[in-house]
């Protein structure tokens, strides 16, 4: 309902936020890896699963508006589906 809902608008400008933050950890503890510097390994770990159940939380967060405000079910192959 992107577009014509503002809470779907909101929600999902909320999950895409959420995933910039998840992907940009992401690839700084890849580059630490990479670099074998071990304490911005340490460092990166626990964000990476704090932006991961972010991300999560925004992703089920829209799901459930989908459902409850506009009877759609997850699979209906609606164009999110893939979120």
């Amino acid at each position: 309902m992107a577009g014509t809902c503002k809470e779907c608008d909101r929600l999902l400008q909320e999950y895409l936020e959420a995933t910039k933050a998840h992907l940009k950890i992401i690839g700084e503890h890849q580059i630490a890896v990479l670099q074998q510097n071990s304490r911005g390994i340490t460092a990166l770990e626990p964000l990476c699963i704090e932006s991961g159940k972010a991300r999560a939380l925004a992703r089920e967060a829209l799901k459930n508006h989908e459902v409850t405000a506009h009877g759609r079910a997850a699979t209906d192959g609606s164009k999110r589906e893939a979120l």
